[in-house]
């Protein structure tokens, strides 16, 4: 069974409740508090709202999940792209130490000679 609260109107509003529907709906806490006879007049445009704001949460939270999605991919390739480099790296540093060096002397030697 569910307590009778504020939504009953059985007990006073707590100053967290206020800032928390004065974010909920963006307005500032002092509009709350300077009108005590605070009341819906249109409860219709508060629903149009409320539904506006549900399709909105949910295109935003599938961006979020669309970016997180992309975001761990990069990750991924990121960490694939490094391993490559790093493999490749250490293949040209071998190849390098055991390529044969070309001398001026050894160009020299091949060319035929003059007379």
């Amino acid at each position: 069974m569910r307590r009778p609260g504020l939504e009953a109107a059985t007990r006073p509003i707590r100053l967290n409740e206020v800032a928390d529907l004065a974010a909920l709906f963006g307005i500032p806490v002092a509009q709350f508090l300077e009108s005590p006879d605070f009341e819906w007049e249109d409860l219709e445009a508060l629903e149009l709202e409320i539904a506006a704001l549900t399709v909105k949460r949910d295109q935003l939270r599938e961006d979020l999940e669309e970016a997180r999605y992309i975001a761990m991919t990069a990750r991924e390739r990121e960490g694939a792209a490094a391993a490559e480099l790093a493999h490749v790296n250490q293949r040209l540093g071998v190849l390098v130490r055991y390529r044969r060096p070309s001398t001026a002397k050894e160009e020299a030697a091949s060319e035929p000679a003059r007379s």
